[in-house]
This record gives structure tokens, C-alpha cells and sequence, in this order.
């Protein structure tokens, strides 16, 4: 030992440590530099061999009751560092978890560290029960934390109009995701100010009334094997799984008018492209969406390393697909009609058609303006990519669950059924009468869908985020913080839709959408942000249901789940699907 004395080790008792807190509150420059003489001699120590002697010593030896605790491998100066780093962890945390309310937004109480995290994913009745409660309790507008974050949930329609129209201007943009998730990171929805609007403008017109008119008959060759199939599991004595069936036929339907592919996913076992598609809306809480969640600062770490909130496999096999459909149209050996080569020829014919202008909402009048000006034309690779994975998961989720509820819907309600029934019988009888014309004249149809999105809407809560300081009723929504708009919430608000929970398609004829509030059903969004493919996600939706109901009655059986389990984790669809039975018409 040096000189032979033991160095001092002062008891951890509680007015030790509260003492040296204090004074490293009064004086932490003079308490610093005595640790790090300490810490240096203690390191001579160690490099003497003394250190192990002493402990030998020691423990043989008992202390005086006084003498307290005796650090054993950490020295006096690292324990107070350690609990010092806690005490301040413990205020930030106090600190940011009382953020909105000194801005003076209600809200509940957050746990440390998570926040209202396990609300949000974990609550028994899913999203759409706690913002429920938390709706009843503090108001249309509340705050909540998702880790540290803050946010603000709203379900004032008034607030979501200036939001998504009138001041869109101060809420272009989503929030700027930590994690690339590559190929996903150039996808419309992730895209921010001029350079969103520049690739909306581009692919607008490839979502036009006529381009959907000749997708049509591409979407109704891919019903077929759908219609087969529900006779054979009818003469086979079988239910059916109305989320697999409508699947199976989306898949095909997508991938040819999305990428010109022959698919036959509805009579094929085990294919790739129904497992893979599956796979992605199979929510695994994995260390990407912890990241994301609780440590966005290693989000960097994870992008050099390619990380994604999917499995890579699913991924490669997506990009793969892509890589090799774009490839084969640039090389010229192949030329067709569908949604790849309308994004790889938008620099040659990006505009309206005059049918397309007399169509055109009020969004897309202001985006073919904007494409007169704007200097970029066409897509890159990543770009491409993008928009057509983005295009093809999101047409097959959301399509997949309004068919299927829609289908439970007209089940459990044989009158609104029959009324469908009596209008496809009259426009559209048989197979080739199920035109893009023909279903724009089906009003009692657009009904039913219009009612099961409001039922049921497939996304249950959309997102904008400030561009700066936002003052509403007294609030103040900060620059950079994001609006959750309760999409669930506004469409079962009783000051909104009497009777909410009943499902009546007659809230949708022409004389109630007049006196609606603009904002009461937005199951695509809202103003310029709102769904690119609406038109086609309606279509192909209208045309399933048709043709399904041109040859079968839908009925429920033993296995129907009534009221069903509804999904917890932003997906509404029932994790036991929509068991059905589907009887031939005589």
C-alpha cells in the first residue's frame, strides 16, 4: 500500500450522500477534481496488485456498526456519479412528462419513462377504447406521451378542418420517422413540403377517373378464381375466412395493375406473394419500434446498418420484385397498361385528361397547377420503388378489411342486403355488366361502403405535425409537435352521427352529406394530404362486393364472431377474421 495507510472509504449513510449531493450542487467544479484524484490514485492502486491484498483483508474483517456499507467493487466518488445520473434521468423524465401541462393541455398521468406508451398499444379495447376514454373525460382535445414524446389527440372537427384545409400551410408535413426503413423511405406519405408536392403532382394523374375506368377490366379478370373458390368451399360444406378470400383476389388484382404481374395467389398454396403481404401486417413489437420508440438517438446506428421495423426477407423479396419489373419495362421488353408504366411515363404525360377536369376535386385542380410550374418531371428509382410497394400493401390491407367488414355488415343486416341485391340485379346482372360506368351508378352501393368506412374505418387515426406555433381555443400546439387526429373517435362522436353504432347506409344519401360538417367522415384524410388512391381502393372494393353478391347471398353461421374482436394495435381487422357463409342464388 502506499505508505502502508488504507485509503478511506466513507460510509454510504443517507446524510453522506445528501451532503455530498449538496455540495455538488454549491461547488461541482472543486467536488469534480477531488474524484479525479481519487480515481487516480485509486487506479495506481489497482496496477500495485494492493488492491486485492487489502480485499483479502477485508474480508476477514467485520465492520463497526457506524462505519455503514463498504463499497465493493465501485469507489465512493462512481456511486455518487451513478446516483447523481439517476436523480437528474428521474427530473428530466418529471420534467418532460409534465411538458403539456404547463402548456396547459389536459391529459392523464404518464408513467415514467414510457409514457401513455401501453395505453396506446396494450389497452384491452385497443387506440380506439382510451382515446375513448380520454375523450369523455378531458374534451375533444387532450395530450399524451408516446416514450418521451408529446403529443396532442384530437377529435374536434373544427380543429381538424383548419388543420388538414385551411391552415394546412402551418401542417404540411407527418412527422420525419427516425428509422428509413429502406425501400419505404422516398414513399409519398413519408415525403416533407416542396418535395411531397412535387411527387404527389406526379403521380396524381395516375389515379384519375380515366385511368380507373380502363384498370376495371384488369380488376374484374381477378375475381374469377374469387368467385370459384367461394362455390367450392360451398360445396365442400366450409365457412369462409372472408379476409383470406378478399385477400387472395386483392393480391392478384394489385400486383396486375400495379406491376403488370400474372398472379394466381387465390388458387395457388403457400404463395409467396399472399405470405409476404401478410407477413408485413403481422405486428411484431421488435428492437427497431423500441428504438423507435424509447431511443430515437441510436436511430442513426440502425440505419447505417439498414435496420427495419419488417422482416428483411420480406423486405429483399418486395425489392426484388420491383427491381425486376422496372427493369424489364425500361429495357423495352415489355410494354403494358398499368400503374409502373403510367409512374415511368408521368415526365411524357402528366396531366389531365378533359374528362379527368370536370372530375377533378378541388386538391387536384390545385395539383395540375402546381405541375405547370414545378422544374421536376419524373421519379428516380428509389422514388418509384416507393410509391409502388407503398401502393401495393396499402390497396391490399385497406381494401382486404372493408370487404371484410362490409361482408360481416351485410350478413348481420339481410334487409340492407336485399336492397343491394335489387340494385346490382338491375345494373349490373351479370359479369360483364361490372364496368367502371356501371359502378359509378350504383348510389345504394356507394352507401354501404361510404357507412362501413365510418363503422369501421380502416386507418383509426391520421397525423400532421406544426410547422410552427399554433394557437386554437386558448391552446398552444408548439412548433414541431404532432396532431393526432382520432379518425375513430369523429366517426362515432353522437353529436355527429345519431345512433353511432348502428350501421344505417341511408346516412349517406345526397340530402344527409349536404348537411354533414366536411370534416364528420375521413376515413381517406382530408384536404390536399388526403389518399392518392381513393378512387382505386373504392373500386376495387365496389367491384368484390358486386361480384360476390351477384352470385352469392352472405350469411352467418356457427363460427361468426358477433360483435367482432376488433384489433388492438391501429388495426381494426379481428385477429379471428370474419368467418361467413356465402350461399348460391337461385
Amino acid at each position: 500500500m502506499h505508505n502502508g495507510v488504507k485509503p478511506h472509504w466513507p460510509a454510504l449513510t443517507k446524510g453522506y450522500i445528501i451532503s455530498e449531493l449538496t455540495t455538488i450542487g454549491a461547488s461541482t467544479r472543486t467536488v469534480l477534481q477531488t474524484y479525479v484524484g481519487q480515481l487516480q490514485y485509486l487506479d495506481l492502486h489497482y496496477t500495485t496488485g494492493n488492491y486485492y491484498n487489502d480485499m483479502d483483508a477485508a474480508d476477514s474483517a467485520t465492520p463497526a456498526v457506524g462505519e455503514g456499507w463498504q463499497p465493493p467493487l465501485f469507489s465512493t466518488s462512481s456511486w455518487l456519479l451513478i446516483i447523481t445520473a439517476c436523480v437528474l434521468l428521474f427530473v428530466y423524465d418529471y420534467w418532460s412528462h409534465h411538458y403539456l401541462a404547463r402548456l396547459g393541455i389536459p391529459g392523464g398521468s404518464s408513467k415514467p419513462f414510457i409514457g401513455n406508451t401501453l395505453d396506446f398499444f396494450f389497452n384491452k379495447e385497443g387506440i380506439q377504447g382510451y382515446h375513448e376514454k380520454c375523450f369523455a373525460r378531458y374534451g375533444k382535445l387532450f395530450g399524451s406521451y408516446l416514450g418521451w414524446r408529446p403529443g396532442v389527440v384530437t377529435a374536434d372537427v373544427d380543429l381538424v378542418r383548419l388543420v388538414c384545409i385551411k391552415d394546412f400551410a402551418s401542417f404540411t408535413n407527418r412527422r420525419r420517422q427516425p428509422i428509413d426503413n429502406k425501400p419505404f423511405h422516398k414513399a409519398l406519405p413519408d415525403l416533407r413540403d416542396d418535395h411531397w408536392k412535387d411527387v404527389r403532382g406526379i403521380l396524381s394523374p395516375t389515379f384519375s377517373g380515366s385511368k380507373m375506368k380502363l384498370m376495371a377490366p384488369l380488376i374484374n379478370d381477378c375475381l374469377d378464381p374469387m368467385i370459384r373458390k367461394v362455390a367450392k368451399h360451398h360445396e365442400e360444406g366450409k365457412s369462409l375466412q372472408m379476409k383470406d378470400i378478399y385477400g387472395g383476389y386483392l393480391i392478384d388484382a394489385i400486383g396486375n395493375c400495379a406491376f403488370g404481374l400474372t398472379l394466381n395467389s387465390q388458387e395457388t398454396e403457400n404463395d409467396p406473394f399472399l405470405f409476404n403481404t401478410k407477413d408485413i401486417f403481422n405486428f411484431k413489437f421488435n428492437f427497431t419500434i423500441f428504438v423507435i420508440v424509447f431511443l430515437p438517438f441510436l436511430a442513426p446506428v440502425l440505419n447505417y446498418f439498414g435496420a427495419t421495423t419488417f422482416r428483411r426477407s420480406t423486405m429483399n423479396f418486395f425489392e426484388n420484385i420491383m427491381d425486376q419489373a422496372v427493369e424489364l419495362r425500361r429495357s423495352g421488353a415489355e410494354r403494358r397498361l398499368d400503374f409502373l408504366q403510367l409512374m415511368l411515363d408521368a415526365h411524357e404525360k402528366s396531366y389531365l385528361t378533359a374528362e379527368d377536369k370536370e372530375q377533378a376535386t378541388e386538391e387536384e385542380k390545385l395539383e395540375e397547377e402546381h405541375r405547370k410550374h414545378m422544374s421536376k418531371k419524373s421519379l428516380t428509382m428509389d422514388e418509384l420503388k416507393s410509391q409502388g410497394l407503398v401502393f401495393f400493401l396499402a390497396g391490399y390491407d385497406t381494401s382486404s378489411t372493408t370487404l371484410g367488414f362490409a361482408s360481416y355488415l351485410l350478413a348481420t343486416n339481410p334487409e340492407v342486403q336485399d336492397k343491394l341485391v335489387n340494385e346490382i340485379d338491375t345494373l349490373a346482372p351479370g359479369r360483364d355488366d361490372v364496368t367502371y360506368e356501371n359502378i359509378t351508378k350504383m348510389t345504394y352501393l356507394d352507401q354501404v361502403i361510404c357507412e362501413t368506412l365510418r363503422v369501421y374505418p380502416p386507418a383509426i387515426v391520421a397525423a400532421r405535425e406544426a410547422s410552427r406555433d399554433y394557437q386554437y381555443q386558448g391552446y398552444t400546439i408548439p412548433e414541431g409537435m404532432e396532431i393526432f387526429i382520432s379518425v375513430w373517435q369523429i366517426h362515432h362522436d353522437p353529436e355527429l352521427w345519431e345512433d353511432p353504432d348502428k350501421f344505417d347506409p341511408d346516412r349517406f344519401t345526397p340530402e344527409q352529406r349536404e348537411n354533414r360538417h366536411p370534416c364528420a367522415w375521413i376515413p381517406f384524410g382530408v384536404g390536399p394530404r388526403n389518399c392518392i388512391g381513393m378512387r382505386f381502393a373504392l373500386l376495387q372494393t365496389k367491384m368484390g362486393l358486386v361480384r360476390m353478391l351477384q352470385n352469392f347471398r352472405l350469411e352467418t353461421c356457427a363460427e361468426t364472431e358477433i360483435p367482432p374482436v376488433l384489433g388492438k394495435f391501429g388495426f381494426l381487422t379481428p385477429a379471428n377474421g370474419f368467418k361467413l357463409s356465402a350461399v348460391p342464388r337461385s
